[in-house]
């Protein structure tokens, strides 16, 4: 069998790919172990091991034998270890948005930097700044799923799709360039392809978690990439939509018509990023005491007239400012609950309607639908809502989990098992559809537009309370910005 393994954010989870079918095993981060923009090293190993335990007793009790592995798992995060891979940092994940002020500073350095605090650009010149004792030339900065790798095989790796996702980075040369920012280029690990081995098992730490050596582990990529994979994801114009505590949208390319690369051969991806959809959705619920069967008896076919921004840690795509928050706009005294509820559900879509337009600018997304995967793929209501809005017709995937069923794939592809389309045609299955009602089509137009535009009327209101909350010291950790 074939293992595909999930670093997730909240939780990891790994597809078996079997000669019968497919097989999910899912598990928990250690209780006690911070998260919202940092995990402790420790405790993450502790539970990666565990989890990985749990695969290697699957494949004795069943006698399935593992033939190859791969990892996917979140960004923009990073870890720094020194020459005997010994952390040196805690995981600083995609959450954090503290580099604001390197982010600032890259937009001086680099022509046509646009990214912010959260980037993995901002994440490591915030390290060099403040950290500068650390880095030498025998440092490594390593993504989540990278450290994994290097725990169970000894070797540093980057996969080449993850490293062209960054400006420090020059996709014609293969090489790393990090300006006049002062980083050390030796910072960077090992570039290899996706679907190359990046080592074989046979550590101590991979001993332990029950795997035997010499199983090939291949070198996966970016959750949302391996996502693409695991939806289906392979020709040009073949969109997805992968929603969970955030949401990507991408858009298959042919290789050269984008600048980020897909994980398989011949392949490029549009990517567009939101960072609070599903945690919108879950924030609510818990503020409100929601149980999911009031969700799922929500009337999706009815606009409600008020306007909710999804940006409870600031926003990616389409806004990109970290200082951005969430906002209700339109509440009167006769709105209740439900209305509250709606108009998440609404915002998140409105939302992924800007990132379609976006990624699937050229394409004939339209014709083919977009493919849904992730938790949010299991919200029929949600599902509605977003093909109401959009005006697409939504495919829900049977396998939700569709980032590790990717790596599973690749892992498959990378051990020569077959062609990607022919592993994608042997482990990728449709769930049911969803049809946009268009009932309320100019209805959904309007709100859209106010929706798009309301931003920018409230953005320099919520920068100025951002630099409230942080001298306030109450809402963010870590220093404070003016």
């Amino acid at each position: 069998m074939y293992v595909g393994i999930d670093i997730g954010t909240g939780s990891l989870k790994a597809v078996l790919g079997l000669k019968s079918g497919t097989h999910t095993i899912t598990g928990q981060y250690a209780k006690d172990m911070p998260g919202s923009g940092y995990y402790k090293v420790d405790l993450f190993c502790k539970s990666v091991l565990t989890f990985i335990g749990k695969i290697s007793d699957f494949s004795r009790k069943t006698g399935e034998k593992i033939e190859g592995i791969s990892l996917c798992g979140h960004g923009p995060s990073i870890i720094l270890i020194d020459n005997r891979g010994n952390p040196l940092t805690d995981i600083v994940t995609w959450q954090d948005s503290s580099a604001v002020r390197s982010a600032d500073e890259l937009k001086t350095i680099i022509a046509g930097f646009t990214k912010d605090g959260t980037s993995y650009e901002a994440k490591l010149l915030k390290l060099f700044t403040e950290r500068n004792d650390l880095f030498s030339d025998e440092i490594k900065a390593l993504y989540p799923k990278d450290y994994v790798i290097f725990l169970l095989t000894g070797r540093t790796v980057i996969d080449f799709a993850t490293a062209s996702a960054l400006t420090f980075f020059e996709t014609g040369s293969w090489l790393f360039n990090t300006h006049s920012t002062g980083i050390p280029i030796s910072v960077f690990p090992e570039i290899v392809n996706s679907w190359d081995e990046a080592g074989r098992t046979g550590t101590e730490y991979s001993r332990n978690s029950g795997l035997v050596d010499d199983i090939p582990v291949i070198a996966g990529g970016i959750d949302a990439w391996c996502e693409a994979l695991g939806a289906g994801a392979i020709e040009d114009g073949v969109m997805v939509d992968g929603s969970g505590t955030s949401t990507c949208i991408t858009c298959c390319r042919m290789e050269d018509s984008s600048k980020l690369y897909h994980i398989i051969p011949e392949r490029s991806l549009d990517i567009e990023t939101m960072s609070s959809t599903g945690a919108s959705i879950a924030w609510l619920m818990d503020l409100l005491h929601i149980d999911f069967t009031e969700i799922k008896k929500i009337n999706s076919f009815v606009p409600v007239p008020i306007i909710y921004l999804p940006y409870l840690d600031g926003e990616r795509s389409p806004v990109w400012d970290e200082r951005a928050s969430a906002s209700f706009t339109g509440v009167v005294s006769e709105n209740g609950r439900e209305d509250l509820i709606k108009s998440v559900l609404q915002g998140v879509s409105f939302g992924t309607k800007q990132c379609v337009e976006l990624a699937g600018k050229g394409s004939e997304y339209t014709g083919s639908g977009i493919r849904a995967v992730g938790g949010g793929a299991n919200n029929k209501v949600l599902l509605q809502y977003k093909a109401n809005i959009t005006g697409i017709r939504y495919i829900a995937m049977k396998e939700t989990d569709a980032a590790p069923l990717g790596a599973m794939i690749l892992a498959a592809f990378g051990c020569g098992e077959g062609s990607i389309k022919d592993l994608v045609d042997r482990w990728i299955k449709v769930n049911y559809e969803v049809v946009p009602d268009n009932t309320y089509r100019e209805v959904w137009d309007q709100l859209f537009i106010i929706y798009t535009d309301h931003y920018f009327r409230i953005k320099e209101a919520n920068h100025s309370l951002f630099k409230i909350k942080n001298k306030l010291g109450k809402y963010r950790k870590g220093e404070f910005y003016e």
